[in-house]
This record gives structure tokens, C-alpha cells and sequence, in this order.
């Protein structure tokens, strides 16, 4: 066969040209794209015919002579010159023919399966190699079998067990992204390590713990679990196209465990439905229906019926009296072959009456290469130039001739009557089908076979592309062609290839030096290696691509060679493709350099010689000290807190010249300090960019060659410039390739960039430039040569995102975390959890911040009152400012109470015991505050929902220090409680001794930072109310607990002790459980815990006095004198008598104040106790 080569040339047509009438119109239209017209498709030149070859020359080719090449469907005009090379096409087609005879070998048919049967594919060597699979259900992506059963599961799919069903086959399946244990093991560590071997229908006992809500058995598809998808299946009798009479005889691939149907109609047309999905039977309609119709019906192939796993095909099968046996005709031209493989599709007539016969076949469609013989038989013609592919195309056919076509014939009936012979058309016959001309690749390689590396850069993307042996896919620079050209590697001649129709990417099989197992996900394509991403194969395209996220350091080795072969075919592919090879080599990135220190932090003794090793080997290591004694000290989680100061030898991991930010110090000109980040990559070279707050502060540090200004004499010779920004970089060409227009700064003549990354820093000389020295921007003009030193940035922790945590330093583990029942300093003023109630009421002064004398307090506000023994006098109709100042005027005077209604003034010596009156008045009661400072605490609601209520309710308060007014804010506080409605308004205590340590401390914290810089420690820990906890790896049981656990800053990320406390994903807070009856149980549900509390303190009985009648039941909290009020028999109060002693109660009409004695009640007992 002759391969079908079509040549970019100036063929010499018949054809008036517009260039002999003048050349400026011709190279006018030099850069205009290949268009196409709805015009009807023509043909070339024949092949024989001289042509004139030309290399590329900008977006269009250029060629010798004057004569326009027109292509009928399409514009093409070229401007002429002067041809490199002449051949005869003729030669150039047998050149390549006799390449393709000298490479390529004839592809091996793929295997051809009898009914129930479907081929699988397996790797044998550099080979995949097909076999029939006769195991029913089990044959659904898998790539071996034996005696029945599946033994390897093709790459994506994995073993599970059906539920209840106990049938073990292959499923499609990805396990949860991310997910790990207690100890940081991956679902593939479960499998290595042989956790999920099934014991009937679970993971084996002891292995199966939930970890973040999840278990393996769940998260893992070696464990039974992961996100689990129906194996793709389908029916060839879905893309057949029948006739009456059509035996049929097909079965689902790969078949289901059971069949349901919906709106089908096989029983119409005398089929028959099996459970396998088995259709079976004679095409024939009810009837004796003989006009065109279809065969409809929905099939639910039920894979996994415990989970409800199924596809469904459907199935439209047309049924006529004749076809040509699909509903899509596909020729085939494999690689360049010119003819298709299969030469004709025959007409498909249905058994016709004796003396019927079809004649007078006609084809009606647009497509000018297939060809109906008189016997109704289909052919094709050669595969035509893939310019005139342009033309009228079916939709999705990327390309390729395509048509929607219909063959209509007549029936007729031929009788005869002695010798005279005649025919009668019974009736016109048509069939519809849509045709293509599909280029196949007879092979498929990878643009760069090896790529190469680095853990955290993304690869170079790495398309499949189709193989032809002798020839390699030209590529325009400026990305001006719409059409694939192939270029001869021998001889350098271009030609236009039509398209192809790609093959799919039926298996990956990878591997490495150590024999690991890879896994390749059909959904996102990520092959991984260990649980951690190697690259990415998509699974549509093939294209290699990706970003290595391997973990090379914890494996011992710096660098790992992956292997991989590509298995490529597809429904239309029907002879077996040789196997794609790719390998992917990555390095590891990680590196140490100088830093200062003096803080604070946990460090490890080593010896010299084993410090870097050890601090590469442990991933909690940020920073390595060396001191005089040769001593290396490791900074990591779980060393001895002592304080150091020195240099350290900082980690810094994926360290690049892509990623990582340099630093740049010159002392004598600050202007040019700071932080260079990277702003262009072109061919693995690297610029880099400076922030400024005006233009003329913004910088680039630039190698020389990217630099398009006029180099001053002094930087002729210079490796790296640091020019200013101008408005033109980046303009004059394209964003990959860098041109900087600005003034050139500085210079130096050392590759300084270079030289940080493989030493950690370097020491250079800067040289200013004349221009820089005179500069009137910059206010302090540097020396012309400056000593500088250019180091690699080791990146800062962001803050954890741990919200139930207590975060602090070492020496103050709670420093980052206030309590809503601290005092606040300024730094924390409009920070959570100070409200902004708190912010705007706190005193700023000059030198002070939240500390200060305060107002009288509001203590309630309601229909309450103080007990009536501490009365101190009484006035009406004066003003609360009038109230305030009487209270103030009587050294005996504590508290004020101002009835707002009345005007009335109440003054208090004590208020150990509030009451509620039946009375609906509002009083008001103040207290005055003693002299001192005092500060004001960050949420006064919060610190008594969560602090103080709970503190006086247990049986173990609190350790919080007293707030100012405390025993009267819990009193009323209590009153509420006891009462169960809230009458009146009891505020909640919100200053504290602002002298006390405890205030002192709160006042120091800060707000948790938005980042720490590298080699940070914290610590980590939980509220008094919970503990902390992290998991274990061997017996998955919870760990600790642990009063707080410290975590190092180590290149960007937070790490602990190694272990189970390593992740910050490991730990949990874990509330201390409440023991208590089934009531506490029933009050918690209601959100009335507080009730339960009460009942269990000490009550008191108050009988009714003076200012009403008071609690009838009382807790400690609101304790008062007991009184009896005796009435007459009109039911008048006659006299109050007053119970007086401690220990021999006497009744009087009132108590002097040292026989006074405040009762309660206890469990249904009156006790008293003096107070």
C-alpha cells in the first residue's frame, strides 16, 4: 500500500494566479489561518505530479514560484520564495513507504471472543496481550483468571467482597483522598501491611477503628471501602442495525449479577432476557410486521446488589427489511496506509418472498469518497487530504470524513406468464446509517519519554501522541496551524496528516526499583506510589503531567526512576497496539542553611557527624545548632526546653530555584533589602521580583541576557543585574520569554543564585551603578560597592486551624489563648474573645492600657431587694446621682438600691441575701467599689455561662479569681435559677483585681499570630473542662491523656514528637464526662442542667417578712434569717418573730446583731449555722 503523505507545496494548477499579477497582494495575506467553506470537498493533484517542497517560514509556508496552491473548500495563499529543497512527490511517498516496510511490523489481531466470552488484556513483558475471559461477572476489570476466579484486578480496580452474596470480584474503586490514621498510616499501608485480609464480611478484629469519623473498612478500597463506581459495561447489539429474521445471540460485557428491565419490548420482536443480560432469539415482529421500526429497551445490570452498584444500557436498535449491519459504518485506515482495512460493508437483506429480489440500490448523502456498486455493496475510496476534511463533518468525529447517509432500493417482484417475463415494484425499501473514515494509530509513544522531576514542581506535560516510524509531529512556534503536519526526520519535508482517532488507555502498569506496587485512579488519573502522588495519567488522554509528592527522604533515597508501560486500544481498535513506555525520574529537594536564633525552644543532643543526618531522618527537625564543643543540637518536638542562642543550620524543604523566595541583605542600601520572589521561568532560568511601595522601589533581579536596556561598561561582564520595573517589560515579546527594560542598578559578576541554593547563602560584592549613586529617590545613596549576602527563604507556619485547642509558648503554654475571664491588653482589644461591649469600656491611657479605678457596679434590676437586717435608711423622692451621693456619705453604706418609679432610696450596709418581692417594682441596686485598680475581663457573658455559674453550682469551684461584687452576682444569679422566671435583670460581674497575677498574665497574652517564622515552637493543649488525647498505631486505642504537647515550625509546616502526637490531625479534645442519676440526664436534654445542681445544695425555707414574702425555697447562695409571721383569725399579721441563736433557737421580735443566724435547708432537714 501506498502511504498517504499530503505535501505543504505550491502545486502548479491550471489556475490564474493573483501573484504573477503582482507580489505585495500575495504576501499581504502571508498570515492569514487555513479557512474552511461548506463548499463540496475536491481532490489534489495526483500523486505523481511534480511538486515543490518548502520549509515553514511564520504562521503559513512558504514555497518557490508564483502560483497560488487552491485547494477547493479552502483559502490558502502563500507569498513565494526561494525553496531549500526540491523532490518529486512520487519520491518522497516511496521513501516513506520504504521506511514504514523497514520498522513496522503487522499488527497481530486482537482475539475474537464467541458469544459469552470477552476479552481482558494482561502486561507479558513490553507487551499486552488479550484472552478470553468465559468467568461471567468476573471477567468486569480484571486481567487474569483462573480456574473461574479473578487472581489480579486490572490498574484502578480492586478486590471487594459483595455483602451477604460472599462473591469476591473486581470493582471499580478510589479510596477517600487523604485519609489516614491515628498514626498517619494511608490505606495503602493498610493494605501493605495486611490489615484488611477479610475474615467473613469485615476487616480482621482490632484493625477496623474509626478515626475522624471514618473507619478503613470505609475509607479504603483494600478494606472493603472507598468510593466505589460501576465497572463500564455494554452490548454490541446496541450498535447493530437489523433486519427481520437477524438471529441474535448477545450478552452484556463484562455480565451483571442480575438483569431489570424498563419499557422494553424484546417480547414484541420474540426475544428473550436472561438474568446474565442474555438476549437471545429470531429478530421477527408480531405480527408479521414487515416495515422499518427499532427494538427499544432499558437494561439495569445490577453489579453489586447489596450497594446498589448497576449501569444501565439502552438499547435503539433500528429493524428494517435492510441494513449493513451497524448503525455507524467505520473504514478503517491503520497509520497511513492509504486503502481501509476492510474493503466493503455488503448489503443486509431479509429473507424476501420467492420472486422478490432488491434492485436499483441509490445512495443519497454528501460524501463524495464512498462509492455504491449496483449490488448495494459500500466501498471507500482513498483517505482524502485532510483540507478537504474541512468541509461538512458530523459533529464529534474530531475531524474525520464523516456523513449521515441513506441507501434506499426498490422490491421488486418478478413474475412470468409463458415466455413474456416482467417485474412489479412492491414497495421502496431505505436503510439510514452514519459512515466515517477513521485514521487509526498503528502505535503510540510519549512526546518526552523521560521526565524528569522534582518533589513539589509540576512535570513537563507530556502529550501520547501517534508513533510513525521515520517520521516525528511538527510543531509551529507561533501555533499558526489548525492541521497535524508530520515532518521526515531523514529529510526534513513536512506534510499534513489527517486526523486520527486516538486509542484509549486500557491499563498502567508502573514500577521502580524496589518493586513497589503502584496504583492509578480511572477517576482523577493520579498514579500513587505509598498513598502519595508520583504523577498523573489521564485516564481520557494519556497525557502525563502532574506534581511529585513523594515521600523520598522517610525512604532513605533522594531519588526514584519510575517505570511505566501504557496499554492502548478501544472498541474500533481490533488489532493489538504495542505498549507505551514512560518513565518519570524524581528527585528530592530539601537543604539547611544558617540562621540566627535565641529563643527558648526543645532541643536534641547528637554528635557532629550524625546531627544533619538525624535531623533529615526525623521530620520534626526544623534547625540544626552546632556548638563550640562540636555538640549538635537538633531543634524538634520532644527535646529538653532549654534557652540558646547562635547560629542554626535552618531545614528548608522543596527548596527551587522555581518556588522558593531568596533574601537579599545589603546593608548600606536598604532600599534594595528584603524578600525576592520568583516572577518568570524561561528554559529552567529564573527572574525574580522585589515589592516596593512606589515604582522606583520595585525590582528585578534578572540574569544579564534577559536584560534589553544599554549595559553600562561597568556590568558588561556581569551574571545577575538588578534593574528597576518599566512599564515595557514583558511587552516586547511573550510572557515566557523575559525582557526587563529598566535602568540597570547594580551588578555582580557571580552566579549568586546558583551558588545560595547548593551552599544556603552566598557572600558577594553588589556594585552600584553612577546613576543609583546619584538617585533623588533614594534618600541615603549607597556606597558604590556593597558587601551583600543572597540566602533562600525557609518558609513561616501559618496558624493552626484548630479552634478547640489552647495554644501558647514554651514558657507560657496558654500565651496565644485568653480566657473569656481574663483581663485583656491591647493587643487583644479587637481580638476574639473580647467583645466589643469590653473594648470600648476599657480605660486608654498613654502608658496604661485596661487598668484604672471603675463606677458604681449594677448588681440587679427587678423586683428584688437586700435582706432587711442590713438596712441602713430609707428616703423618697430623691434622684439616683442624689442616692449615690448619700450612700457615698455614710461610711456604713455598701450598696444603694433606687426605686425608678417611686424615687425612692434604699441604703445597705451588706447584701449577703437578695429576695424577690411580689411587688412589681424595678429597683436598682449599685454597689460601690473599694479603692485600687481593676481591669475589665474579655467577655463577661461567656466567663459566667462557662466559669462562674458552673463554679458556684459544683462541688469543686473554680480556681478562677473572685470578681468584684461576686457573692451578690451569684446570688441573684442563683434567685433566677431557684424561681424559674426571670422577674428582673441580673447583670454579670465583669472587673477583677487588676494587681493579682492572674490579671497580669492575661493582660501579657496576645492574639494567636497569622504565622511563625521557621523553627517555632508552640504549645498545644485543651481547656480545664477536657483533655487531650491523640491515637496509637498499633492497638488504635486513643493515647494520653496529656496535659499539652509541643509542635516545631519545620519548612511551612506544624510537626510533633514523632508518633502518635506527630499530627496536629491526630489530637482531639476530649470533654470530661459528668457522672450523675438519670435526672441530671433528663434536665441536660431540656438544657436545664443547672436545676439538678440546685437540688443538691443547701437549701433554706424564708418565711415571709417586711419586704414580702422571699424565696420559698433558698440555696446557700441566697441564705437569710428565718421568720415566723403569726396571724390572726381574720387573717391578719399580728407579729413577726425572728428565730435568734446558733445553737438554742429562740423566737423574739428581733435579734441583736450577734445572735443573728442565716438558715437554709437541707435534703427536707431545717439546719442553721451562724454567718
Amino acid at each position: 500500500m501506498t502511504p498517504v503523505l499530503f505535501v505543504l507545496a505550491s502545486a502548479h494548477f491550471a489556475w490564474p494566479s493573483a501573484a504573477s499579477a503582482g507580489e505585495d497582494s500575495t504576501c499581504a495575506l502571508q498570515k492569514r489561518w487555513l479557512q474552511a467553506d461548506v463548499e463540496q470537498p475536491g481532490s489534489l493533484a495526483p500523486l505523481g505530479t511534480p511538486v515543490e517542497l518548502a520549509r515553514p517560514a511564520g504562521p503559513a509556508f512558504e514555497a518557490g514560484g508564483g502560483a497560488a496552491w487552491s485547494t477547493p473548500g479552502v483559502r490558502f495563499q502563500q507569498c513565494a520564495r526561494p525553496a531549500p529543497q526540491k523532490l518529486m512527490a512520487s519520491s518522497i511517498l516511496q521513501g516513506a513507504k520504504q521506511t514504514q516496510a523497514r520498522e513496522e511490523k503487522p499488527l497481530p489481531n486482537r482475539v475474537s471472543c464467541p458469544p459469552g466470552q470477552m476479552p481482558i488484556g494482561n502486561f507479558a513483558g513490553d507487551a499486552y496481550d488479550f484472552t478470553c475471559c468465559d468467568a461471567a461477572e468476573q471477567c468486569g476489570g480484571c486481567r487474569k483468571i483462573k480456574d473461574g476466579l479473578c487472581q489480579e484486578c486490572a490498574a484502578g480496580y480492586v478486590h471487594q467482597k459483595i455483602p451477604i452474596l460472599n462473591i469476591t470480584k473486581c470493582f471499580l474503586c478510589e479510596s477517600i483522598p487523604d485519609w489516614q490514621d491515628s498514626k498517619g498510616l494511608t490505606c495503602q499501608d493498610y493494605e501493605s501491611k495486611g490489615y484488611c485480609r477479610f475474615v467473613g464480611d469485615s476487616v480482621e478484629d482490632g484493625h477496623d477503628q474509626a478515626f475522624h469519623g471514618l473507619r478503613p473498612s470505609e475509607a479504603c478500597c483494600a478494606c472493603g471501602g472507598g468510593s466505589v463506581q460501576p465497572t463500564p459495561s455494554s452490548m454490541s447489539l446496541a450498535r447493530r442495525a437489523l433486519v427481520n429474521g437477524d438471529p441474535i445471540n448477545d450478552f452484556p460485557e463484562p455480565q451483571p449479577l442480575g438483569t431489570e428491565v424498563s419499557g422494553c419490548d424484546l417480547a414484541t420482536w420474540q426475544l428473550q432476557l436472561e438474568g446474565s443480560g442474555r438476549i437471545h432469539g429470531n429478530v421477527e415482529a408480531s405480527g408479521g410486521k414487515s416495515q422499518a421500526t427499532e427494538i427499544k429497551c432499558s437494561l439495569v445490570l445490577m453489579e453489586d446488589p447489596m450497594r446498589g452498584l448497576f449501569t444501565t444500557v439502552d438499547l435503539q436498535v433500528p429493524v428494517g427489511v435492510m441494513s449493513y449491519g451497524d448503525q455507524v459504518l467505520v473504514f478503517k485506515y491503520w497509520g497511513l496506509e492509504p486503502e481501509p482495512a476492510n474493503k466493503a460493508f455488503p448489503v443486509h437483506v431479509m429473507k424476501l418472498p420467492s420472486g422478490h429480489t432488491m434492485e436499483k440500490f441509490q445512495l443519497h448523502c454528501n460524501c463524495p469518497w464512498l462509492r455504491l456498486l449496483p449490488s448495494g455493496e459500500l466501498m471507500a475510496g482513498p483517505l482524502p487530504a485532510s483540507m478537504e476534511v474541512q468541509g461538512p463533518s458530523l459533529a464529534g468525529e474530531g475531524g474525520m470524513p464523516s456523513c449521515s447517509c441513506e441507501v434506499s432500493a426498490e422490491q421488486v417482484h418478478w413474475q412470468r406468464e409463458g415466455r413474456h417475463r416482467w417485474q412489479q415494484v412492491v414497495s421502496e425499501e431505505t436503510t439510514s446509517f452514519n459512515v466515517i473514515q477513521a485514521r487509526l494509530w498503528k502505535a503510540g509513544a510519549y512526546k518526552v519519554p523521560v521526565l524528569h522531576g522534582r518533589n513539589g514542581v509540576a512535570l513537563e506535560i507530556s502529550p501520547l501522541q501517534e508513533h510513525i516510524p521515520g517520521f516525528r509531529w511538527f510543531e509551529d512556534e507561533e501555533e499558526s496551524l489548525k492541521l497535524p503536519v508530520l515532518e521526515n526526520i531523514s529529510s526534513g519535508a513536512r506534510f499534513v496528516a489527517s486526523p486520527a482517532l486516538a486509542p484509549e488507555v486500557l491499563d498502567v502498569l508502573c514500577r521502580d526499583g524496589s518493586n513497589a506496587t503502584y496504583a492509578w485512579s480511572r477517576f482523577t488519573g493520579d498514579i500513587t506510589r505509598n498513598g502519595k502522588v508520583a504523577f498523573n495519567l489521564d485516564p481520557s488522554s494519556g497525557v502525563a503531567s502532574g506534581t511529585p509528592g513523594l515521600d523520598l527522604s522517610a525512604e532513605g533515597r533522594g531519588r526514584l526512576q519510575i517505570n511505566c508501560s501504557v496499554a492502548l486500544g478501544g472498541q474500533l481498535y481490533d488489532k493489538v497496539l504495542p505498549v507505551a513506555q514512560l518513565t518519570v525520574d524524581v528527585v528530592d529537594d530539601m537543604m539547611v542553611r544558617l540562621e540566627e536564633a535565641a529563643v527558648t525552644k526543645r532541643l536534641l543532643g547528637a554528635q557532629l557527624e550524625s546531627g544533619l543526618a538525624l535531623c533529615r531522618k526525623r521530620a520534626d527537625c526544623a534547625a540544626v545548632h552546632v556548638e563550640e564543643d562540636g555538640t549538635c543540637l537538633a531543634v524538634v518536638s520532644d527535646g529538653e526546653k532549654q534557652e540558646f542562642a547562635g547560629e542554626v543550620l535552618m531545614r528548608l524543604e522543596n527548596c527551587s530555584e522555581e518556588d522558593t523566595e531568596l533574601n537579599l541583605t545589603v546593608e548600606g542600601a536598604w532600599y534594595v533589602q528584603g524578600g525576592y520572589s520568583p516572577s518568570n521561568v524561561f528554559k529552567d532560568q529564573v527572574s525574580y521580583s522585589h515589592a516596593g511601595t512606589t515604582p522606583e522601589l520595585q525590582i528585578h533581579l534578572v540574569l544579564r541576557e534577559f536584560a534589553e536596556m544599554q549595559i553600562p561598561k561597568a556590568c558588561e561582564n556581569a551574571s545577575w543585574l538588578l534593574v528597576h520595573t518599566n512599564t515595557s517589560d514583558f511587552q516586547n515579546g511573550t510572557v515566557d520569554a523575559p525582557e526587563f527594560f529598566g535602568a540597570a542598578m547594580a551588578c555582580t559578576g557571580k552566579d549568586v543564585v546558583t551558588k545560595a541554593f547548593a551552599n544556603g547563602y552566598e557572600n558577594f560584592h553588589l556594585e552600584f551603578l553612577p546613576a543609583e549613586l546619584n538617585d533623588s529617590v533614594v534618600l541615603e545613596w549607597p556606597k558604590a560597592k556593597q558587601p551583600a549576602e543572597l540566602k533562600p527563604t525557609v518558609p513561616a507556619c501559618e496558624q493552626p486551624d484548630l479552634t478547640d485547642f489552647v495554644f501558647g509558648t514554651l514558657e507560657d503554654p496558654e500565651h496565644f489563648s485568653l480566657h473569656p475571664c481574663e483581663c485583656f491588653g491591647e493587643a487583644h482589644a479587637s481580638a476574639p474573645p473580647v467583645v466589643e461591649s469590653s473594648n470600648v469600656q476599657v480605660p486608654r491611657g498613654p502608658t496604661t492600657f485596661n487598668k484604672g479605678a471603675v463606677k458604681d457596679q449594677l448588681i440587679f434590676s427587678g423586683p428584688y431587694t437586700c435582706e432587711d437586717t442590713a438596712l441602713l435608711s430609707q428616703s423618697v423622692g430623691v434622684t439616683q446621682p442624689n442616692c449615690a451621693a448619700q450612700c457615698r456619705a455614710n461610711a456604713s453604706c455598701a450598696f444603694y438600691q433606687f426605686a425608678t418609679v417611686a424615687e425612692t432610696c434604699t441604703l445597705f450596709a451588706r447584701c449577703d441575701a437578695i429576695q424577690q418581692i411580689d411587688v412589681q417594682l424595678v429597683n436598682k441596686l449599685y454597689g460601690i467599689p473599694p479603692e485600687g485598680d481593676f481591669c475589665l475581663i474579655a467577655n463577661p457573658e461567656q466567663c459566667w455561662q462557662e466559669i462562674r455559674r458552673r463554679s458556684y453550682l459544683s462541688l469543686t469551684p473554680s480556681d478562677v479569681p473572685r470578681c468584684l461584687f461576686q457573692d451578690q452576682y451569684d446570688a441573684c444569679d442563683a434567685l433566677q435559677q431557684i424561681e424559674g422566671v426571670q422577674a428582673g435583670q441580673c447583670p454579670r460581674c465583669q472587673y477583677i483585681n487588676a494587681s493579682s497575677e492572674y490579671a497580669a498574665k492575661g493582660m501579657k497574652k496576645v492574639p494567636l499570630p497569622t504565622e511563625f517564622p521557621a523553627a517555632s515552637q508552640i504549645s498545644v493543649s485543651c481547656n480545664y473542662t477536657s483533655r487531650m488525647f491523640s491515637r496509637i498505631e498499633d492497638s488504635l486505642k486513643w493515647e494520653g491523656p496529656r496535659p499539652a504537647s509541643t509542635f516545631t515550625c519545620v519548612s511551612g509546616q506544624w510537626v510533633g514528637e514523632l508518633g502518635p502526637w506527630q499530627h496536629l490531625g491526630n489530637l482531639s479534645c476530649q470533654e470530661c464526662i459528668q457522672v450523675g442519676t438519670p435526672s441530671l440526664g433528663n434536665l441536660s436534654s431540656f438544657n436545664l442542667p443547672e436545676v439538678y445542681f440546685l437540688e443538691h445544695r443547701l437549701i433554706q425555707v424564708t418565711q415571709a417578712s417586711s419586704s414580702g414574702r422571699g424565696c420559698p425555697t433558698a440555696s446557700w447562695q441566697t441564705r437569710s434569717s428565718l421568720v415566723l409571721a403569726l396571724q390572726g383569725k381574720n387573717g391578719q399579721e399580728r407579729q413577726v418573730l425572728h428565730a435568734c441563736g446558733s445553737k438554742q433557737v429562740v423566737l423574739k421580735t428581733s435579734c441583736n446583731a450577734d445572735e443573728e443566724t442565716l438558715f437554709w435547708q437541707d435534703t427536707g432537714m431545717l439546719d442553721f449555722g451562724g454567718y
